[in-house]
């Protein structure tokens, strides 16, 4: 993606201009640039009269004639920020009086001098956010009624100090003042060990979000998809939720990891970032090793193991002492002499190719683009990934049945049309005769409550207590609904590898009913499913009387079907 168009150029002793009809658009290698001028009959280097950022912040702030090489260079770091550290630099350029790219160069090395508060993008927000860091105990026995009347804005304005302060994209930028370090051009600024591009309807074109995700006022959950950063994405995807995003590029320092993203593709994409999350936390390891190894072994570890899993990877990253590695054969030999004791200088007197050969065909080591990597004996723990073990035989189907309370907000289109039937409190009850139209709903709501990588193949299954009986027994426990006699109930699908005991039997009638009540019932039930007539809320549980959870049969004795009246018609002469 293009970060600077260039519209005109000049020779370097300006006696040639031409407009380029914005056919040089950075970052752009050198041979292309080089093709572009030669087109046009100029030569490098060359002088740069108009010219249009990509970041409308730096259209004000950067002007006059620019060296082509110079602006390319700008280009190719902006290409490399995520939309938190775009939103930053706008508000720095403004707030540091930005006019040169020099200038701009060396905000990029400082941003942390800058802090940002997302969705504070105005007067009135930010007295609203004043008002709650602040005010909060001296305005608590204030009535709402004399609140209504409190104005936000004098607020801000009264508050925020201008010279400090710049709202940019709803955002507040505040400079605090540190004296800003001088580059150090060896260094990138902007590295980060994995970052994704999402995009949206409303912004095709998407925004990077760069990981670990950053939440600089700590005022978010621990859930990466609340950090200030994601905020800020989806305030430029025009997104309220993940839901209206989809991730489309991937881009990581560490060889492999883009092969990993590629592979969860078809997941929710919470999931995705939670993963990602993950991985850039446990960057912080693997990048200490990094210094002293190089990044060499980490690669050649993914490609051993044909890593296409973030959670993997994760877990290779606290494991790299469970594999041994050399960047060639020659290496891998003397590493082995080394290993028993002989010295360096001997070992040089090895032929160490054969030697490595040898041991690679013993060691069951193997040959990549990295180097040879071959797997020791030390444990390897897997504290995110759960390796795929083989699928045991399913030996029996259990089928449990129960009633479902579906409600709707009473005050709703759809609640004051079954006004007539059962109330509670806030809500109205929608009769199960009437929910069958909304299966495909409630079973979509159903797939996303149980997303999570694990319950994805074995359900609630996942949640049984180790130590019982059941954890060996029963494969998946998933819940589901089903239309019988013209109503909707609920359905739990438990899938057995042994026959159980009726006391392991109780046991499970127990483990689900605790799962609908508590577990993933009520989690369920707090989530608002849409429907072509409003929203509508499902219960696996009630606490009414007349509840039940039983077998199949036993549920089709109590709800039998009706019986067909096949008794002749008489007619009349």
């Amino acid at each position: 993606m293009h970060e600077i168009i260039i519209h005109e150029v000049s020779n370097s002793d300006n006696s040639k201009t031409t407009y380029l009809n914005s056919s040089l658009k950075f970052p752009m290698s050198k041979e292309d640039i080089e093709r572009a001028l030669s087109g046009a009959d100029i030569d490098n280097p060359c002088n740069v009269f108009e010219y249009t950022f990509r970041m409308d912040g730096l259209n004000s702030t950067i002007t006059g004639p620019q060296k082509v090489d110079n602006l390319n260079s700008l280009a190719t770091l902006l290409s490399g920020m995520s939309e938190y550290e775009r939103v930053k630099l706008e508000g720095a350029a403004v707030l540091r009086n930005c006019r040169t790219i020099q200038d701009c160069t060396k905000l990029l090395y400082n941003l942390d001098s800058f802090e940002l508060t997302p969705d504070v993008g105005d007067h009135e927000s930010y007295g609203q956010y004043f008002a709650k860091i602040n005010l909060t105990n001296s305005l608590k026995d204030i009535p709402a009624e004399i609140m209504e009347h409190f104005d936000y804005r004098k607020l801000g304005k009264m508050m925020l100090d201008e010279s400090e302060n710049v709202f940019i994209k709803g955002h507040r930028i505040r400079d605090t003042g540190r004296e800003l370090r001088e580059p150090d051009l060896e260094r990138d600024p902007l590295a980060c060990c994995l970052k994704i591009r999402l995009c949206s309807d409303e912004n095709p074109d998407g925004v990077w979000i760069k990981f670990p995700l950053r939440d600089e006022n700590e005022t978010s959950t621990d859930s990466p998809v609340h950090t200030d950063e994601m905020r800020v994405a989806l305030t430029s995807l025009k997104a309220d939720s993940l839901d209206r995003c989809r991730a489309v590029e991937c881009i990581s320092e560490y060889p492999g990891i883009e092969r990993c993203f590629e592979a969860h593709a078809g997941e929710l994409l919470a999931n995705l970032i939670w993963k990602a999350q993950n991985f850039g936390c446990a960057e912080g390891e693997l990048s200490q090793y990094a210094k002293e190894k190089g990044y060499k072994k980490f690669a050649a570890v993914l490609e051993y193991e044909k890593c296409s899993n973030l959670d993997f990877a994760v877990d290779i990253t606290q494991n790299l002492n469970c594999y041994d590695f050399a960047p060639d054969i020659e290496t891998y030999g003397e590493s082995y002499l080394i290993e028993k004791g002989v010295d360096c200088t001997i070992a040089s007197c090895f032929r160490l190719e054969p030697i490595g050969e040898f041991l690679s065909i013993m060691n069951d080591a193997a040959t990549n683009s990295n180097g040879v990597i071959s797997r020791n004996d030390n444990e390897f723990t897997y504290d995110y990934y759960q390796p795929k073990q083989e699928v045991p035989v399913i030996k029996d189907t259990i089928r449990l049945f129960c009633p479902l309370e579906i409600k709707t907000d009473a005050d709703s289109a759809l609640g004051e049309e079954y006004s007539e039937y059962e109330q509670e409190s806030d809500y109205a009850v929608i009769p199960n005769h009437v929910a069958g139209s909304y299966e495909d709903e409630i079973l979509a709501a159903i797939e996303k409550n149980m997303s999570a990588p694990d319950e994805l193949e074995r359900g609630l299954a996942i949640y049984i207590n180790s130590d019982s009986s059941l954890a060996s027994k029963v494969y998946s426990i998933k819940p589901s609904v089903e239309g019988w006699n013209s109503e909707l109930w609920g359905v739990v699908n438990i899938e057995t590898t042994e026959d159980l005991t009726p006391q392991e039997m109780a046991e499970l009638k127990d483990e689900c009913l605790g799962q609908l009540s508590d577990g993933f019932g009520e989690s369920l039930e707090q989530r608002e499913i849409d429907t072509c007539d409003g929203e509508i809320y499902v219960s696996f549980w009630n606490p009414h009387g007349d509840y039940f959870l039983v077998p199949e049969q036993e549920f089709k004795e109590m709800h039998p079907e009706p019986q067909q009246n096949h008794e002749p018609i008489m007619g009349g002469m």
